[in-house]
């Protein structure tokens, strides 16, 4: 197991130094041995901030590759075609609230002007 930790230890080292500075891209075989060795490792009891340090990677970094399923981001979608809308919209409703609290419900605009002009 040490030799394991320390193998992909230097793995690590080895990726960051080539791009001192940059963002580190891990293959996905590198991930999945940090995920199995972390797993190994937490079953022992270690916790996964000291996990992180042993390996040398960012805590947050492990913590995603354990979380997503062989450490995508991403998964795979199926795109559905939109419905059809209706072709003709249901005629809006108003509501209308007079100052002393009167409320009438369900008025088209037309009916709503109406009583508007009425009501002035």
């Amino acid at each position: 197991m040490t030799d394991r930790i320390r193998q992909f230890h230097s793995a690590a080292l080895r990726l960051r130094k080539a791009r001192p500075g940059a963002r580190v891209s891990y293959p996905s075989d590198l991930r999945r041995e940090a995920i199995a060795l972390s797993r190994e490792l937490q079953r022992q009891g270690e916790p996964l901030t000291r996990v992180a340090r042993r390996l040398g990677v960012n805590v947050f970094t492990l913590y995603d590759w354990m979380r997503s399923p062989s450490g995508k981001a991403f998964r795979p979608v199926a795109v559905a075609s939109a419905a059809e809308p209706p072709s003709e919209a249901p005629p809006a409703r108003l509501t209308l609230v007079t100052a002393s609290g009167v409320r009438i419900e369900g008025l088209d605009v037309a009916s709503a002007a109406v009583l508007l002009g009425k009501l002035s």
